[in-house]
């Protein structure tokens, strides 16, 4: 069985989501656009090991900004976001790319590489940790090939190894996804709509994996989401957006359908 987060852990504190472990702190982010949109402001939170944060709002609420500016793809204006220990908001060069391999990404466009093979794709989750002469031609090495078969097998797709990506449904692109981001062994998973082009059953048992990993590895998911339902009965923490400003920070048992349908409410 592959090995988990939780395992590779001496003290066994990645694992214990009920400790408050947080993973990932958001303190006071603030983002404005050179346009003058300004996308956050002041938001904080923080996301524990072994549970899944879902981030809800309207369009244009700031949720994606908020997983651009925890990956580094945009620049916060002010605030700390705090992973591993480390700031990323106030890092560079190599020390910016050693704290984005605590973090892996998964979007809405699974974004694999359409011609190469479903075990070709996870196990380029590597590349932000290994690169070398193999890596740099394209090819993989046989331990990252077979940790992905690993994977594989325990996202119960290893049937579709040796397929290629542009042959898979979109639920069977989603899990490849998921593997992908595994591979790179992180301890923050962040997904942003994950499951928004998938049917109603394929995007229950996307939920029901990211879930499932938080619990058995003691990852910190991260889940940007439009649907309250789903919200509901995976999340174990809400936290909701409101032109940039967070409403909600609760845990998702204390949070009711009107507090959660206020969000979406047009202003009068």
């Amino acid at each position: 069985m592959l090995t988990t987060l939780r395992e590779r852990t001496s003290n066994g504190a990645a694992g214990d989501g009920a400790s408050g472990d947080a993973r990932l702190v958001v303190r006071d982010l603030s983002k404005t656009y050179p346009n003058g949109t300004a996308a956050l402001a002041h938001v904080s939170f923080a996301a524990r090991a072994g549970e899944v944060t879902v981030i809800l709002g309207p369009n244009g609420s700031g949720k994606s900004t908020i997983v651009r500016c925890v990956v580094r793809l945009t620049d916060p204006d002010t605030g700390s976001i705090t992973v591993g220990g480390r700031d990323i908001a106030a890092l560079s060069g190599e020390g910016l790319r050693q704290a984005r391999r605590e973090i892996a990404v998964i979007f809405q466009n699974v974004s694999l590489v359409a011609r190469r093979s479903a075990l070709a794709n996870v196990a380029a989750g590597c590349l932000g940790r290994k690169q070398g002469i193999e890596t740099l031609f394209g090819l993989l090495p046989r331990d990252e090939l077979s940790l992905a078969t690993r994977l594989l097998e325990r996202l119960s797709i290893v049937h579709l190894a040796d397929q290629r990506a542009d042959t898979l449904s979109g639920g069977q692109a989603q899990r490849v996804a998921v593997a992908r981001a595994l591979h790179q062994q992180p301890t923050v998973l962040l997904a942003d709509e994950p499951v928004a082009a998938l049917d109603p059953d394929a995007s229950l048992e996307i939920m029901a994996v990211l879930q499932r990993l938080a619990r058995e590895d003691g990852l910190a998911v991260v889940c940007v989401l439009h649907q309250m339902d789903i919200a509901r009965k995976f999340a174990d923490h809400v936290v909701g957006l409101r032109a940039g400003v967070v409403v909600i920070d609760e845990r998702a048992a204390r949070v009711d359908e009107k507090s959660l349908s206020s969000l979406y409410k047009r202003d009068a």
